[in-house]
Parts: C-alpha cells; sequence; structure tokens
C-alpha cells in the first residue's frame, strides 16, 4: 500500500512538472527520459483517483437538479456529435457549428450541480 502511494505521489509530481513547463507531453518526456505511454498511464490512474476523492454534495431541496429538453435548430438535429462528455452519469454531446454561449450554458449548468 504505501509502495503504491509513494509512485502515485511520484508520477504526481511528475504530471505536475510537465503541464507547468508549457512544454508538450511528448518534449517533457524526451527531455527528462519519461517513457511517453507510461506517463499517460499514470495520467489517467491519477485523474480516476482524483475523481473518486472528490466530495460531492448531497442532493438536496437547494440544489436539487431538474433538466429541461433543448431543442436545437433542425440544421443540428442529425449532426453527429463531435465531442461527447461523460461527467458522472451526464453526457453532454457538442458538435460543430454549436455556440460558445450555448456550451457555456450547458457546462456552467452542470458545474452548478455536481
Amino acid at each position: 500500500m504505501m509502495k503504491s502511494k509513494i509512485k502515485f505521489d511520484y508520477w504526481k509530481k511528475i504530471i505536475e512538472e510537465c503541464q507547468a513547463s508549457g512544454k508538450t507531453v511528448v518534449a517533457y518526456c524526451k527531455e527528462n527520459n519519461v517513457n511517453e505511454k507510461t506517463y499517460y498511464y499514470w495520467l489517467r490512474k491519477i485523474r480516476e483517483q482524483l475523481c473518486k476523492d472528490m466530495n460531492y454534495p448531497a442532493t438536496t431541496e437547494e440544489n436539487k437538479c431538474e433538466f429541461a429538453q433543448i431543442q436545437l435548430p433542425a440544421s443540428y438535429q442529425h449532426a453527429n456529435p463531435t465531442i461527447k462528455l461523460h461527467i458522472g452519469k451526464v453526457v453532454v454531446e457538442i458538435s460543430d457549428g454549436m455556440s460558445q454561449e450555448t456550451i457555456l450554458y450547458v457546462l456552467n449548468g452542470i458545474r452548478n450541480i455536481c
């Protein structure tokens, strides 16, 4: 258990250094003799653990979630999503041409309930 915690902390530090360096992952890994596949493996593991560690507020009347269907213009109704975000049990599909205002509205709404 202690050994895995040490590895976790070691890779968390490497990932933080890489992200703070302003370099691409490829460049950072080359310069620091880090295996790129191992970097991405630990990035995934750390993100998963951090998501598990997040405290989600219990649902109360104050933060009760209600969903409303948003009717898209006819031009979007048959568009395949370009991006799919999975946030817990919520799936957000974003298609080419969707306005930044709509995307921000939806993401802010999700942030307020999570």
